[in-house]
C-alpha cells in the first residue's frame, strides 16, 4: 500500500509514460481477436467499465473534485449506456468525441511529474480503457455515422460546456478546462491563448470526428466489398463443382 503512495519515476514521454501506450497498443491488438462469442464479449465490456468505474471513484477520493472532466463524464455517463445497454447516441458519442479526447490525453498528459503510483495507474487506466471502449464499439457495434449525427454531438457537447463553465465560474474551478489551459498545452507553439484554445481543441476534435466518419464509411465499404467476393467464390467453387459431375 505505501509503495501506491509513494513517488513514481514518471516523467512525460518517459519510459513510464512509453510503456503505459505500448500496453495500450497491445490491448487495442488484442480487441481484433476476440471472436463472436457472447460471453467474451460480456467480459471485455464489463472489465472496461468497471475498472474504470473504480479509478473514477478512487480519483474523486484523490483529488477532491467532482467528475466534470470529459474523461470522468465518459467513465460514468458514457461507457455504462455504450457498451452494457447497447445505447446508439451514446456509442456515437463515445467514438467520435470521448474516444478522440481520451487518445489527446494520452499523447498530452496532464500528469505531474513524479506523481505517485496510484494517480499514474488511475490516469492511464481511465484514458486507456476510454480509448479502448471507442476501439471496440467501432470495430463490432459501431453506429450509423453522418454529418448531422456529429453536429448533435457536438451541439451536445457545447451545452455541457456551458454548464461546467458556470460551475467553474461560481466555484473558481478549472473543470475541462475552461479557465485556462493544462501545463503541457502552454508549452507547445501552436496552442492558442485562452480562451481560444477551446474552439481550436474543439475544432480538432471535429476534424477527427469526420476522420472516423470516413474511416467508418470506408470500414463498410470493405465489408461490403468482402461480401461480394465471398458470395462470387462460392458461385464459383459451385458451378466447378457442378461442372466436374
Amino acid at each position: 500500500m505505501n509503495l501506491l503512495f509513494s513517488p513514481s519515476s514518471y516523467v512525460a514521454y518517459g519510459p513510464l509514460h512509453h510503456g503505459a501506450l505500448y500496453v495500450f497498443l497491445l490491448c487495442s491488438s488484442g480487441l481484433f481477436f476476440l471472436g463472436h462469442h457472447p460471453l467474451t464479449h460480456r467480459i471485455v465490456q464489463s472489465f472496461i467499465c468497471l475498472s474504470s468505474l473504480t479509478a473514477l471513484l478512487i480519483s474523486c477520493l484523490l483529488y477532491q473534485f467532482l467528475p466534470l472532466q470529459i474523461c470522468h463524464v465518459s467513465v460514468w455517463l458514457v461507457l455504462p449506456p455504450a457498451l452494457w445497454f447497447n445505447h446508439q447516441a451514446f456509442r456515437l458519442v463515445l467514438i467520435c468525441l470521448s474516444g478522440w479526447c481520451a487518445m489527446m490525453a494520452l499523447i498530452l498528459p496532464d500528469l505531474a511529474t513524479h506523481a505517485i503510483w496510484i494517480k499514474f495507474i488511475i490516469y492511464y487506466l481511465m484514458h486507456c480503457n476510454i480509448c479502448l471502449a471507442a476501439l471496440y464499439v467501432f470495430i463490432y457495434q459501431r453506429p450509423t455515422i453522418n454529418l448531422k449525427a456529429i453536429g448533435t454531438v457536438f451541439i451536445c457537447f457545447n451545452v455541457f460546456l456551458a454548464f461546467v463553465g458556470m460551475i467553474d465560474y461560481i466555484f473558481s474551478k478549472n473543470y475541462v478546462y475552461l479557465a485556462h489551459a493544462p501545463a503541457i498545452a502552454k508549452s507547445l507553439s501552436f496552442a492558442w491563448a485562452w480562451p481560444w484554445y477551446i474552439v481550436q481543441s474543439q475544432f480538432i476534435i471535429l476534424l477527427l470526428a469526420i476522420v472516423t466518419w470516413c474511416l467508418s464509411g470506408s470500414a463498410r465499404l470493405w465489408s461490403y466489398f468482402m461480401h461480394k467476393m465471398q458470395n462470387l467464390f462460392r458461385k464459383y467453387f459451385y458451378l466447378m463443382a457442378t461442372f466436374k459431375q
